[in-house]
């Protein structure tokens, strides 16, 4: 437990001095470091570890023909990367590098949101760079290409959507809601209709395979996807709260409220809503972060603050569930093992 939550504590530790000393960016990094060592330098750490690195053993010896494990882009990335004479989980580790980098850079270019990413860092770089590798880098370059959606290079930033898509299929409902909540143009709502239709079409067999492994999944109980409803509604609480924040934001802040509600009711009927509703949680904070950033918004104290005080507090809730992983999983994240040490 404590490989995760020194690097937490750190984090957090050197994010609050950066804003004292009035060089956020600077110490932000130095935080994020530890982390990123334990992302890189992981042993069988992480429920789809063993499934991803059997995945690139598999795609080594047959070059993926005839077989079709993930979406196209993800699968060709595997591919090329495994031609490297090094060891499948230096690929995985290479992968984990690119996302770290996409989104660190990503959300430095939205300044002043670091604070944002402080507030669900807990809660998703571990998993986007340890465990959900394909939605964590799919989520991430939507995070770097969320820039030029606010300096208006719509082409370029529906690149990065599509690329993100052919990574993990659902990045393309962040992708397109963060658009519709950004621009408010409601009538691109047909435009999105129409490229759902698309990923739709060019995902059917996996979408077909996804649906029938979210049937077999025990349906969660009542109290399931609690943590990332509060969560997202704490977030815009705070948002609300601030005067200057919630300037003509009142539509993203309901809309994004109703449609976390809408992914909670999703979660009682299937396992897939938790995961809809972890979407939700991302795509609030990264929706609130292009707020502040195209306004030029500063966030007051109290609510920086509150952020922080939420994220520490996932950061609390995210180890407690690692504590109780099921042990019938491959790769526990506790105990976390170095590489050297699955060598020995």
């Amino acid at each position: 437990m404590l490989y995760y939550a020194l690097p937490l504590t750190f984090f957090y530790a050197m994010f609050g001095f950066g804003r004292i000393v009035r060089q956020p960016l600077t110490w932000f990094i130095i935080g994020t470091l530890p982390m990123i060592a334990l992302a890189l330098l992981r042993g069988n750490v992480g429920v789809d570890t063993p499934n991803y690195i059997g995945a690139i053993e598999v795609l080594r010896q047959t070059g993926g023909e005839s077989l079709q494990l993930f979406e196209p882009l993800f699968q060709w990335l595997l591919i090329a990367l495994g031609q490297l004479p090094v060891p499948a989980w230096v690929v995985l580790a290479m992968v984990s590098l690119g996302t770290t980098l996409l989104l660190l850079i990503g959300w430095t270019r939205l300044e002043p949101s670091l604070i944002i990413f402080s507030g669900i860092y807990a809660q998703f770089f571990v998993d986007m760079t340890m465990n959900g590798i394909r939605y964590g880098l799919a989520f991430s370059l939507i995070v770097f290409g969320a820039k030029f959606l606010l300096s208006r290079k719509f082409h370029v930033f529906w690149v990065f959507v599509l690329a993100a898509t052919f990574i993990q299929f659902t990045s393309a409902v962040l992708g397109v809601l963060l658009y519709l909540l950004h621009e408010r143009r409601w009538r691109a709502l047909g435009y999105a209709g129409f490229f759902g239709w698309l990923v739709a079409i060019s995902f059917s067999d996996h979408l077909l395979l996804k649906i029938a492994a979210n049937e077999l999944e025990q349906i969660p109980g009542a109290l399931s996807g609690v943590v990332p409803l509060a969560a997202t509604w704490m977030v815009l609480f705070v948002w609300r709260a601030d005067a200057h924040a919630r300037q003509q934001a009142h539509m993203k802040i309901y809309g994004l409220a109703l449609l976390s509600v809408v992914c909670y009711g999703i979660t009682q009927l299937t396992y897939a809503g938790l995961r809809m509703q972890q979407l939700v949680l991302f795509l609030t904070s990264l929706t609130l972060a292009c707020h502040l950033h195209s306004g030029a918004i500063t966030l007051r104290r109290n609510s920086v603050i509150a952020l922080l005080i939420i994220g520490m507090l996932l950061g609390t809730l995210k180890l407690r569930n690692f504590a109780q992983s099921s042990e019938d999983a491959l790769a526990l994240f506790i105990p976390y093992k170095f590489i050297w040490e699955e060598r020995q």
